[in-house]
């Protein structure tokens, strides 16, 4: 994926005049009339289309040396991020994406994640990050279909609560670190993946990959909202530590 240079060279002196056009994916793009050596782009913006065709149409006999090169790859971090709740430590999950770009489909990544025992808020039980050229293995590409899944697969222990848990996406230039003041400013910029549907222990949800920015995170929030029963006074805060009866 990315742009592909097409430079073109004829000897000093020649004057036949030619044109040259390249051809992908139906779309064409031309140097129109001309005698002179120079180049021409186009982009590679598709994964399962391999072919682009070069035609040369000249006045005169003409030699000319036509080069292309590979595509300019453009590359992508995926941050690939699990909270989890500490009443769950010990617990485990199988997290799950793939992307579709047209008629791809890219390969299944999956990571099994256990949860950890931490003091910190939010947990962070998964912070592990992937970069390569996009439209490669798990590296989306811009536009793409992102699907987020989680995969209760024997012998996992986690419980995906439908309304609750959630996904969260990000694309940005910020690299977010894993402590507790930068996984709280992720959360904050980052958006909710709606609707989440499934059953029986997989669950997903879809959004379009943004197109800038060089990381991609994708966060699994597995933190759970428990309900606890507090004491309340309108009168001291005595009354509402000790008067609770």
């Amino acid at each position: 994926m990315g742009i592909v240079n097409i430079p073109y060279t004829v000897p000093a002196g020649s004057t036949a005049n030619f044109t040259i056009s390249v051809t992908y994916d139906g779309d064409t793009v031309t140097s129109g009339l001309v005698s002179t050596s120079g180049s021409l782009q186009f982009e590679k913006d598709k994964n399962n289309v391999n072919v682009a065709t070069v035609t040369i149409v000249a006045s005169n006999p003409l030699e000319i040396t036509v080069t292309p090169s590979c595509p300019a790859q453009e590359s992508l971090t995926v941050v690939n991020v699990t909270l989890t709740s500490v009443v769950d430590a010990g617990k485990n999950i199988t997290n799950q994406y793939r992307y579709t770009a047209g008629a791809y489909v890219s390969p299944l990544q999956s990571t099994f994640v256990t949860f950890a025992t931490d003091d910190s808020s939010p947990v962070v039980s998964e912070y592990q990050s992937i970069t390569g050229p996009q439209g490669f293995g798990s590296i989306p590409t811009d536009g793409a279909s992102l699907m987020m899944i989680s995969n209760k697969i024997v012998p996992n222990t986690f419980d995906f609560v439908l309304g609750q848990d959630k996904f969260r996406y990000l694309r940005s230039n910020t690299l977010y670190a894993n402590n507790p003041a930068g996984i709280s400013s992720l959360l904050a910029a980052s958006t909710v993946v709606a609707p989440i549907t499934g059953s029986a222990g997989v669950y997903s949800g879809s959004f379009t990959v943004p197109n800038s920015g060089q990381y991609l995170y994708l966060i699994w929030d597995y933190r759970n909202s428990l309900p606890l029963e507090l004491c309340y006074s309108a009168t001291t805060t005595q009354d509402a530590c000790c008067g609770c009866d």
